[in-house]
């Protein structure tokens, strides 16, 4: 109310409604013989936020992307979140759901987002809490992941080509130029998706 006079209509009124269900698009197909072994980088992006639109035409988008041990991109896809997910937090963890649905059994999954490792690390007890906050995505990856949480690791984003072979990952290993082209992939794919789904003029 202190926001807008009570002539005009609210702003929630005038804001598009986004995808319900969330999307997924392929932008690059796996082979016949399904995803092979590999790393999976897994990211969100959270725009159109700005508080004078009181978070009501943020746009969401997230991706994984799987490399081979060479650096070649095997598979990877994008989309938007589902409509009942909000903020960056809940983006990032989509985006693991989605990796870690693909992907092949023991292949090492990555997220630049700590929360999301620290709670994947907590387990499926703690995931089914009726008081979880996105117990409907916490759950499916709990199951999917079964008791190889450590599969998860943290890596740092955003990094220049100096931060290879001296920042580390959550588990130890140093980060390398994979870690950088993959991580900074991702977040390019996400932020496309985001940007597409753009509130009009």
């Amino acid at each position: 109310r202190a926001l807008h006079k009570s002539v005009e209509p609210s702003l929630a009124c005038c804001a598009a409604s986004g995808a319900t269900d969330g999307t997924f698009n392929w932008l690059v197909q796996p082979g016949v013989d399904g995803i092979p072994v590999g790393r999976v980088y897994a990211d969100g992006s959270r725009l159109f936020s700005e508080h004078r639109y009181c978070n009501l035409l943020a746009s969401h988008g997230w991706a994984f992307v799987v490399a081979d041990g060479d650096g070649r991109v095997v598979a990877g896809a994008s989309g938007l979140i589902p409509s009942w997910i909000d903020g960056i937090y809940g983006a990032e963890l989509w985006a693991l759901l989605q990796a870690a649905s693909y992907a092949s059994p023991g292949s090492p999954l990555h997220v630049d987002c700590n929360a999301v490792k620290v709670g994947v690390h907590n387990g499926l007890r703690w995931a089914q809490s009726s008081s979880r906050k996105l117990g409907r995505v916490w759950i499916p990856l709990a199951n999917i992941l079964d008791d190889c949480t450590d599969s998860v690791a943290w890596l740092p984003a955003h990094c220049s080509d100096s931060a290879v072979g001296d920042r580390e990952l959550s588990n130890g290993r140093k980060f390398d130029a994979i870690d950088l082209t993959m991580n900074a992939l991702v977040d390019t794919w996400a932020k496309s998706e985001a940007t597409a789904a753009a509130p009009s003029r």
